[in-house]
């Protein structure tokens, strides 16, 4: 390689052109080397092993020779430019090449992407805004009052068979639509609200003023804007049969309720675990917040090309989690009617955000001296398994695994990094974000499911 000449061109600060010409000595003596060894080991009919004459091997193997000296070049000419010229690529290169001929110097190139280089990271006067940690009595109320809630159960009400609005009632029921049973709309004794607020219009409406007992049947037209496209505008019938009328049963708040919830000797000691719990879900989102923050303000303070693949990649990987987030979320991508324009600026704008951040932290990582000890992993993992109520022993199993164990380096990494500059930079301390808090009640009906729910399949 110490024969191959490299000239180099950058067509931006992480795309470099590299022109690699292998002279025709050097190309010959590995020529040589390649016919000496398939001599030695050709067999060959006519003639005895290791005797074969060189033109008869030539003959033969030129071409399967040449392909594997155009490899060895390649590879040699790409490892010897990387060495000459220092740069660290981040993929492999775009190769600009033709097979070996045979005749004279050997001349490539290729286009590599490169990491960028990032000079001292100025982040001195940043002003980062940071929420005040408070947790006021209201919250701490609702945080009761939500465990109450979900304390209630599910009493059948013994003195009415007729149902109003508002009631809860055990439900048999069944859809068809044009006389056919439709998929996933069916279900028994299921627990359902007739509140009037249903996903399909007018289905609770329907079993208003009904009977214990007796079999209704409830017509209904879907809405043109349903988000299911092949349903909308069908006629549909729900056979139903109401097996009873419920109502939900709420604990009072007391010492009681308290020792049901836990190991708490009296409702005190449940509003002070309250509070704690509040205080640590305030502080990890408050942390949060100042992060990004944080983390923003220095991506913008610090500017640098990123490459073109590398961004490209990540943008189409942050496209596909808003994709699969809407699915979660029970939403139809394709019928959410967000131009698919938008939804790619919006993966790029995330995408880049991301790679900023990274080649960012990792310099700064070098420059402040932070590092992960195996002290600090497996005071992590002993926390995070007493956090979640898995034998630390599972944890290192599964962290074993060397692409989890990066991870969680890089993780601990980006936390260790944060408490420095939170140091280093300016603190703007503002008041704690509260939003409106809605109505603690809980949904019998979250694990049971619910007719107007099902026929959305």
């Amino acid at each position: 390689m110490s024969d191959y000449k490299y000239e180099m061109t950058e067509i931006s600060p992480v795309e470099k052109d590299v022109k690699v010409v292998v002279p025709e000595a050097a190309i010959r003596e590995k020529l040589d080397e390649y016919y000496e060894s398939l001599a030695r080991t050709a067999d060959i009919k006519g003639f005895r092993k290791g005797k074969v004459p060189r033109k008869v091997i030539e003959k033969m193997y030129r071409k399967k020779v040449h392909q594997e000296i155009t490899a060895d070049l390649l590879r040699e000419g790409y490892e010897g430019a990387v060495e000459k010229f220092g740069f660290v690529p981040l993929a492999l290169p775009t190769v600009r090449q033709e097979t070996y001929s045979g005749d004279g110097d050997y001349t490539f190139s290729f286009v590599v992407e490169t990491r960028p280089e990032i000079g001292a990271v100025a982040y001195e006067g940043l002003e980062v805004e940071k929420e005040r940690l408070e947790v006021d009595e209201k919250q701490v109320d609702y945080a009761l009052e939500y465990r109450r809630q979900q304390m209630a159960t599910m009493q059948t009400v013994e003195n009415r068979t007729v149902t109003e609005k508002g009631d809860w009632v055990r439900l048999d029921y069944e859809g068809f639509r044009n006389g056919e049973p439709l998929p996933d709309a069916k279900g028994e004794n299921e627990l359902f609200q007739l509140d009037g607020d249903s996903v399909l219009p007018g289905f609770a409406d329907g079993l208003i003023g009904k009977t214990v007992g007796e079999p209704v049947d409830v017509s209904l037209t879907v809405p043109e804007d349903f988000r299911v496209e092949a349903m909308r505008g069908t006629e549909i019938l729900f056979k139903c049969k109401i097996n009873e009328i419920a109502e939900r049963v709420v604990p009072e708040l007391d010492d009681d309720l308290a020792k049901d919830l836990g190991d708490f000797q009296n409702l005190e000691e449940l509003r002070q675990e309250a509070r704690k719990d509040l205080e640590e879900a305030e502080n990890g989102r408050i942390r949060r917040n100042f992060r990004n923050d944080l983390w923003k303000k220095i991506v913008e303070r610090n500017p640098f090309d990123l490459p073109p693949s590398l961004l490209e990649e990540h943008t189409k990987a942050a496209m596909q989690d808003q994709i699969e987030k809407m699915q979660r979320q029970g939403l139809d991508p394709s019928a959410m009617n967000m131009p698919e324009g938008e939804m790619l600026s919006k993966a790029r704008e995330a995408a880049e955000m991301e790679i900023r951040t990274l080649f960012l932290q990792d310099k700064l990582a070098k420059d402040l001296e932070i590092e992960v000890t195996d002290a600090d992993l497996d005071a992590h993992l002993e926390d995070l398994a007493k956090k979640i109520n898995m034998p630390v022993e599972n944890l290192r199993g599964y962290y074993s695994d060397e692409k989890h164990l990066d991870g969680l380096r890089h993780a601990l990494t980006a936390d260790k990094l944060a408490d420095t500059l939170e140091e280093k930079v300016t603190l703007v301390e503002i008041e704690p974000h509260r939003p409106e808090l809605p109505k603690p009640e809980g949904d019998a009906a979250d694990s049971e499911g619910g007719a107007e729910e099902k026929t959305e399949e």
